[in-house]
């Protein structure tokens, strides 16, 4: 029985992982600074949302976003100050566009192609009792 349990708890764990890594590996594909240099000023917002994507699904597999975040930075080679910065701003990016009301169904599938999401919510709209 305790062995039926290890390797059940085993498996749960390395599901984890594999989990992260996949999530991780294409959000790295989608920062890597050699690519990421070969665009324009606002080249890189349709890699962004599609890395948004990525953490949302991760998110919603049961993984933390942070976690996901920081190993993509290190897959992707930053390092550093630059890693520290890239992992916060990507998680900021989520952050912001939960708030915003972009991480539905809709709002997915137009970052998922690269296209701007549209907005859900009204992130200055407050509610009678919070005025």
């Amino acid at each position: 029985m305790k062995r039926l349990v290890g390797t059940l708890l085993f498996l749960c764990w390395f599901a984890a992982v594999a989990g992260t890594a996949d999530h991780a590996r294409n959000i790295a594909d989608l920062i890597a600074p050699a690519k990421l240099a070969t665009l324009g000023s606002w080249g890189a917002n349709p890699r962004i949302q599609k890395a948004v994507t990525q953490l949302e699904a991760a998110r919603t597999s049961g993984l933390k976003v942070e976690k996901v975040a920081a190993e993509a930075v290190a897959i992707a080679g930053y390092r550093n100050a630059a890693a520290k910065l890239t992992t916060d701003s990507l998680v900021r990016i989520h952050a912001i566009a939960a708030k915003l009301g972009c991480l539905n169904p809709a709002g997915l599938g137009e970052m998922r192609r690269g296209k701007s999401p549209t907005v859900a919510k009204d992130p200055l709209q407050r509610s009678a009792t919070e005025c």
